[in-house]
């Protein structure tokens, strides 16, 4: 357990003021339907109605197994309270991510995990520092605390300017939240988890890395990605993770999301 000294962050604090969480990320995109006409729809897709992505969400929609499931709970369990299936469900979502199920909190989207961030940050006279562009609603959050935000944009090629985010990370006094989208939306791009982890490992107890992987399941074939998971699963307790069921699963309109972190 982290001791709290100054304004340090305190991990097992941050869990027990925060209750519960969440993991659902998305944001606006402007894509132009005259991409219809250039030529690179896929075969299946001709002619076909066109697939909304303007907030990022998969659809294609449900699995028809995961469509079943939720059609079955209601007819078995909708006029009931969802304790006992949620610890169930909890038990078995941990065993999967290979954590401890007291180290999963799940909520109705991620703006209220990314709310209660932000709160808990506020507390602590943090300052958060994020690349630019990025996913905007924790941004938003700790300005209305009344937080400075330090935006460090990004390079020409859109990659996240780790070296530069360190440089400020390292010159406040206080207590830091950082917060990284990786894959970053809307960029796409990813931040090598050398870097990455080297920086997580190697930061004071004052700084709290907030990694954002609502798309870690895009990024799973490239070999310079690996998600926060593998820091967590060493004992690391200076940061959370966010994942969502929205986009990979198709489940936005569910509500369904989930954070880890050390406990």
């Amino acid at each position: 357990m982290m001791n709290i000294i100054h304004n340090a962050f305190s991990r097992r604090e941050f869990i027990k003021q925060l209750g519960l969480g969440a993991a659902y990320l998305g944001v606006a995109a402007n894509i132009p339907f005259a991409f219809a006409d250039s030529g690179l729809i896929l075969p299946f897709r001709q002619n076909a109605a066109p697939l909304l992505l303007h907030f990022n969400e998969n659809s294609l929609g449900m699995s028809p197994k995961a469509l079943l499931a939720a059609k079955r709970a209601i007819e078995l369990y909708g006029n009931r309270y969802a304790d006992e299936s949620f610890e169930a469900f909890k038990s078995k979502l941990a065993a999967y991510h290979q954590v401890k199920p007291a180290q999963l909190i799940f909520g109705n989207g991620s703006t209220e995990v990314l709310q209660a961030i932000a709160t808990y940050a506020a507390n602590k006279n943090a300052v958060m520092i994020e690349p630019n562009p990025t996913f905007g609603a924790l941004r938003g959050y700790c300005k209305a605390e009344n937080m400075q935000v330090i935006q460090v944009p990004v390079g020409q090629d859109f990659a996240v300017n780790i070296t530069t985010m360190k440089k400020q990370a390292s010159a406040q006094k206080g207590p830091v939240l950082v917060n990284i989208c990786n894959p970053n939306n809307p960029t796409g791009n990813i931040v090598d988890f050398k870097v990455l982890f080297d920086w997580i490992n190697n930061a004071p107890d004052s700084h709290l890395f907030l990694l954002d992987e609502a798309y870690f399941a895009y990024a799973q074939s490239n070999p310079r990605y690996k998600s926060g998971l593998d820091l967590i699963m060493q004992g690391n307790d200076n940061l959370v993770i966010s994942h969502t069921f929205s986009k990979i699963y198709g489940m936005a309109g569910m509500r369904m999301g989930q954070w880890h972190c050390e406990y």
